[in-house]
């Protein structure tokens, strides 16, 4: 019965990566690489959530015109669509500069991490709700929080591409200072000049 649990978690790992596109960024991206073949289809929910909740929030503020609340069904597929390509070309930009810096690069993986990366958005509405209902200057807090959600993906994708380098940082004999000052989520313009390429 033991055994029976404990495969019944493992197979579940994949879960884990909601609950650290939250709290771990470096987490998430360790859980993606041993669960890729079951996180790739599933990433592809988390875009989907994303445009349908801020379509949602934009509608319940009443920031959208009369066309755009009529057709909103159009608006959700087209902004899934867009959000959906632009993760696309950032992974491959991002796996193609990461190669020719000599550090590890999966396409496949980051595109998973950026899109769980974006899962911290999904809380707009709940915030556009309560701000719609209290009335409370609803359009800048709405803006406000899309801000501070966004630079929250933003540092997901930041430490979640640390974590895929970092096999090849830890075997650099000369290691850039902004390591040290930033073990946690090293920036992506950092340089280690005599990392030896993998």
């Amino acid at each position: 019965m033991s055994i029976s649990n404990s495969s019944l978690i493992k197979n579940l790992r994949w879960a884990d990566c909601f609950v650290y596109a939250f709290t771990d960024p470096r987490m998430l991206y360790k859980t993606i690489a041993d669960t890729l073949h079951k996180c790739f289809g599933l990433s592809f929910s988390v875009p989907i959530l994303v445009c349908f909740c801020d379509v949602i929030a934009l509608a319940a503020l009443g920031l959208t015109g009369n066309f755009f609340t009529s057709f909103i069904s159009y608006a959700i597929v087209l902004s899934v669509i867009i959000l959906l390509f632009t993760n696309l070309i950032f992974a491959g930009v991002m796996d193609f500069l990461s190669q020719m810096m000599g550090y590890a690069g999966n396409a496949k993986s980051t595109f998973i991490l950026i899109n769980f990366s974006f899962l911290p958005k999904v809380l707009i509405l709940p915030v556009a709700c309560i701000f719609s209902i209290s009335g409370i200057a609803p359009a800048f807090f709405y803006f406000l929080f899309s801000i501070i959600f966004s630079v929250w993906t933003a540092i997901n994708i930041i430490c979640g591409i640390s974590e895929m380098c970092l096999p090849v940082m830890s075997r650099c004999r000369n290691v850039s200072p902004c390591i040290a000052t930033f073990p946690n989520c090293v920036p992506l313009y950092c340089h280690f000049p005599k990392c030896v390429p993998l």
